[in-house]
């Protein structure tokens, strides 16, 4: 795909999944830009899950400090869109260090967002599904 974004996603409404896909170099800017984008997206409804594949990321070029910055961008879109859980999958260890930091800026700053990074696609699959199925026993009572 000549001249993509370095973050493509995708809307799943069988699965009430948004899959998300990085590769190349991401920067605080275009994952800000996403956050824009996936609020102001009508295909998406309020209630899915976010799974970020990072697998083809070559280079984090992001910052702690950007980094920290992050929840405060993500407010547009959780506040539109009442993002269940986001669920990153990072495989390799340079990619699970930087999730795991953004993690922790999310967990500090957004307490009641379910954050999980996990190292594969079927873990990031079971985990969707641990977290839809108190959702649903939730409602069914």
């Amino acid at each position: 795909m000549d001249g993509a974004m370095p973050i493509d996603y995708r809307y799943d409404g069988t699965s009430g999944l948004i899959e998300i896909r990085c590769f190349g170099e991401l920067t605080i800017a275009e994952i800000s830009r996403y956050f824009v984008d996936l609020a102001a997206d009508e295909r998406v409804p309020r209630g899915a899950i976010e799974i970020v594949d990072l697998e083809a990321v070559d280079d984090f070029s992001v910052s702690s400090a950007e980094a920290s910055t992050m929840p405060d961008s993500y407010e547009l879109a959780q506040r539109e869109k009442a993002i269940v859980a986001t669920i990153l999958i990072a495989p390799n260890d340079a990619n699970f260090g930087m999730a795991r930091m953004i993690q922790a800026y999310f967990e500090t700053n957004m307490p009641d967002h379910v954050f999980t990074v996990v190292r594969s696609r079927p873990d990031a699959e079971t985990a969707a599904r641990s977290i839809r199925v108190p959702a649903l026993e939730e409602s069914d009572g």
